[in-house]
């Protein structure tokens, strides 16, 4: 259990510039993670796709359409969509 005791000597100064630095950094992740930038990244930049819940198989490769922009996609022998 945590009282103020114990968390006495932890100096907390709203001045301090790595106290700021991490505060942006926590910020920026969480809008990050909220606004679907990943995605965007992932997808857009990257060509990663996701698969959609149907996939097939073609006796080679598994075959799917990408959930996001509906492209036939494959699965590569290490796991990955392209």
């Amino acid at each position: 259990m945590i009282n103020e005791k114990n968390c006495s000597n932890i100096p907390i100064d709203d001045k301090d510039p790595e106290y700021e630095r991490r505060t942006g950094m926590i910020t920026m992740a969480i809008i990050y993670l909220l606004t679907g930038f990943g995605k965007r990244f992932y997808h857009d930049v990257l060509g990663w796709h996701k698969p959609s819940n149907e996939q097939g198989y073609d006796g080679c490769s598994f075959t799917a359409r990408c959930k996001y922009c509906g492209k036939e996609i494959m699965q590569d022998s290490q796991g990955n969509w392209f």
